[in-house]
């Protein structure tokens, strides 16, 4: 995994074998971006992400892009 970190935000990115190529971004005010892409199988061409991490939650919608032409989307709640 490669990944930066200053005062601002952390950037990390990395290329796994069964979930394809992941890019994230978490900046210092816990706004959360990511999105996988090159995703194995053929089924699913993109995942995109967006929410919010703080020190005892994350909260993200995200969107499921299918090669098809569909998506579909759906929010993510992790509590601490």
């Amino acid at each position: 995994m490669d990944a930066t970190y200053d005062a601002s935000a952390m950037e990390f990115t990395r290329q796994a074998v069964s979930f394809g190529t992941v890019n994230a971004v978490i900046e210092s005010d816990g706004t959360l971006t990511a999105s996988i892409a090159n995703i194995p199988g053929g089924l699913i061409t993109r995942v995109d992400v967006s929410g919010t991490v703080t020190t005892n939650r994350l909260t993200a919608n995200y969107t499921v892009r299918f090669a098809a032409g569909a998506t579909a989307t759906g929010t993510l709640n992790l509590a601490k």
